[in-house]
């Protein structure tokens, strides 16, 4: 509000289409150097939390689902031909071999050979007559690694796939995706416990430096929704969820260290919900403050005792209640609402006791005895209004902080600005362009500014000739140079019903000698009871030219 935000983010001149082209970084001595970031790998990315599982107060982290998905132009994968297992309605499986060259969600169009005078065709391929696909081997091609820098524990890989879009002029256009269940650490602010609200951000970060690639937003309104599952005890604030999902953290024009990586979060809005402490805390000790009001019906005349013993045993019953739910209340060096709001519960039972004992020591019964009615009604009622004004403000959204403070509090940079103080303009960094003043950096909330780096669309390749593509027909394959498989034929290598003939027979001798062996061994047992005690046992045995592969001693 303290400067125009259509003037709030002015772009560097050193970004060239929502990517870094070079800065200035120091090197091992000292000495300023420029860093050409202009052959970057630009990776596209989405990503969307599915759900989140817990959020550990006690411990500051939580527990999500989420999916990932990467795009980048491979120019390794420029020549890659891709083997098809295809099946056709009149015959098949062929083997057709060529270049894709666009995928589309009922079919792929494939680049294969048309005959020696018509040279390369386009073929249209339905998806549903796909049996197989060979993928190039990922371990020799570009990959842009990361890591999930707050990971809290080993993260558990749930998906992961690779594939081949299509190919053109400038490379292989590759689509990664993978699905994660993992726990992060997040420094949560609980000050306003339990009508807190948490950006719990997940980081992920290239391992490589800048100028080897760089991640941009891919647009996506689908990945906005904000419709992930979480526990009984969150809520999706959706209607900042929507605005900010995923964003990229901005790299900067000069650095202070020897180079500076790209990286992004994947961020969830969660509002606590406030139902189960109201009914469960709050409500029980405001009625046991309440209740304790019944003591100003003991006159202070006739048994200061009663009256004293009624406000402790409801300020006892206060304390003991407190410890009963203390294990639902974060454990915080700090205060929370819930503390203050406990905390006044036990001021507001204790102060009706020191009156009781004041007035005990003045003399004049009328004027203490009035003093006492009005008090007790004044009290309870600003207790009571106090009550009403917290569920008013509950009801208005009033106790909840806004998501303003909940950024600036976490200092997580989706638009930082520094309204500078004598152009009245904002900056990117930390000192205003124009003047070169310094000024206080501010973070701004999706609801006050765009992104630093803009979505973008993902490059499509050229619609040329999709219109005239050949069907998918015996012909096309015969044309194409599309190989009949033969039935128990591998793709590229021996049948595997030869291997599993060769398999049994091998299974069936091992078996065969077996069977010789125990056929001999209960021979010989029958003979031994029926020869004479001191009969040796070669005698038993066959002739050496009998015996089998395996010999009895063997066996036994």
């Amino acid at each position: 509000a303290a400067f125009p935000l259509s003037r709030a983010c002015v772009r560097a001149r050193s970004h060239i289409g929502c990517m870094l082209a070079s800065y200035r970084a120091k090197d091992v001595d000292g000495t300023e150097v420029e860093v050409d970031c202009s052959g970057a790998v630009k990776v596209h990315f989405l990503a969307n939390v599915m759900e989140v599982i817990k959020v550990d107060c006690e411990e500051e982290c939580f527990s999500a689902v989420f999916t990932l998905h990467m795009w980048w132009m491979d120019p390794s994968l420029k020549e890659f031909r891709s083997t098809l297992v295809v099946k056709h309605a009149d015959d098949g499986p062929y083997e057709l071999e060529g270049i894709v060259r666009r995928r589309r969600p009922d079919a792929l169009f494939m680049s294969v050979a048309g005959g020696q005078e018509q040279g390369q065709k386009l073929l249209r391929v339905p998806n549903m007559c796909i049996v197989t696909e060979k993928q190039p081997k990922w371990d020799d091609a570009f990959f842009p690694k990361f890591s999930l820098t707050n990971l809290a524990d080993q993260e558990q890989l749930l998906v992961e796939d690779r594939e081949l879009m299509y190919v053109s002029d400038e490379g292989g256009f590759v689509h990664y995706k993978a699905k994660y269940l993992a726990t992060f650490r997040e420094k949560l602010e609980l000050e306003h416990f339990p009508f807190d609200r948490q950006l719990c951000v997940i980081k992920v970060s290239a391992e490589l430096p800048a100028p080897r690639y760089q991640f941009v937003p891919k647009e996506d309104k689908g990945a906005h929704s904000g419709g992930f599952s979480t526990n009984d005890e969150w809520s999706v604030a959706k209607d900042i969820q929507q605005k900010c999902t995923y964003y990229v953290r901005p790299l900067v024009e000069r650095t202070g260290s020897y180079e500076q990586r790209s990286n992004f979060r994947i961020t969830t809005h969660l509002q606590r919900k406030t139902q189960f402490y109201i009914s469960n805390v709050g409500f029980p000790l405001f009625a046991l403050s309440m209740a304790s009001g019944c003591s100003f019906w003991v006159g202070l005349e006739s048994d200061l005792g009663d009256r004293l013993s009624i406000l402790v045993t409801f300020l006892l019953i206060a304390i003991m209640y407190k410890y009963l739910v203390n294990d639902w209340i974060p454990r915080k060096p700090y205060w929370t609402v819930m503390d203050k709001y406990i905390m006044l519960v036990f001021a507001f039972q204790l102060i009706p006791v020191v009156e009781t004992c004041i007035l005990r020591l003045v003399d004049e019964e009328e004027r203490r005895d009035k003093f006492d009615v009005y008090f007790g009604i004044v009290w309870y009622s600003m207790w009571l209004l106090f009550n009403m004004v917290l569920v008013f403000g509950h009801r208005r959204g009033w106790l909840r902080p806004s998501w303003s403070v909940v950024y600036k509090r976490n200092k997580e940079p989706f638009r930082r600005a520094t309204p500078c103080c004598h152009c009245q303009l904002g900056q990117d960094g930390k000192s205003c362009a124009s003047c070169g003043k310094l000024s206080k950096l501010e973070f701004l909330t999706p609801f006050e500014a765009e992104p630093a780096t803009s979505f973008q669309k993902l490059p499509s390749p050229s619609p040329e000739g999709l219109d005239i593509a050949s069907p998918l027909t015996v012909d096309s394959l015969r044309m194409a140079g599309a190989q009949v498989i033969k039935p128990g034929k591998e793709q590229g290598g021996e049948g595997a019903s030869s291997k599993l003939m060769d398999s049994m027979t091998g299974l069936t001798a091992a078996f065969g000698d077996l069977a010789r062996d125990a056929t001999l061994l209960k021979q010989h047992f029958s003979s031994m009871h029926k020869e004479k005690p001191g009969t040796r046992l070669r005698r038993s045995l066959p002739a050496p030219h009998m015996q089998s592969k395996s010999s009895i001693p063997d066996a036994q």
